[in-house]
């Protein structure tokens, strides 16, 4: 039992001991695939979710596989669609900590709205307005100044009904 834990704790939960631990599987699992299309690229449907979207979650993690995630919020537009294979998304205050991407590009980005889900892995870095701005004038002026974190789409597709996210 560890030092930090009360000795009713787990008699309470009805263990004398710990549970023991449930060993992992011996191979990968495989990953929940959406009954929709995975595409490689935003359609239509996806960019119109986007531009209405107020929060976004992100997911990282660092070279050693320790996972981070985090909620971002902004107005609508603060995840702005560059074209069909690429997002940018606005690192508002108090931005995320993503200095995980520096050793690992990979990101999932997740956006819901109540009735679909939008489920985005690819890879990502974080890069200044001024240099987004030369490469892109569509972006909202009024994220001027930001950081942005720019995903290149590996996979993309849209989740409905009740477990949208």
């Amino acid at each position: 039992m560890s030092t930090d834990q009360h000795p009713t704790d787990l008699l309470r939960l009805g263990f004398a001991e710990p549970p023991p631990a449930t060993p992992p599987e011996d191979r990968p699992r495989e990953p929940v695939r959406p009954r929709q299309p995975v595409l490689d690229r935003l359609t239509t449907p996806m960019v119109e979710l986007i531009t209405r979207m107020d929060r976004a979650f992100l997911a990282t993690a660092d070279a050693d596989g320790e996972c981070d995630f985090a909620l971002c919020a902004g107005p609508p537009g603060f995840v702005h669609v560059l074209d069909d294979r690429r997002l940018a998304c606005a690192l508002l205050d108090p931005a995320p900590r993503l200095a995980t991407l520096a050793a690992n590009p990979r990101i999932s980005v997740v956006l819901v709205d109540g009735r679909r889900g939008l489920h985005v892995n690819g890879h990502a870095g974080v890069v200044d307005d001024t240099w987004l701005r030369a490469a892109h004038s569509c972006l909202p002026p009024r994220f001027a100044g930001s950081r942005w974190v720019v995903v290149l789409v590996d996979e993309a597709y849209l989740h409905t009904g009740p477990f949208a996210g």
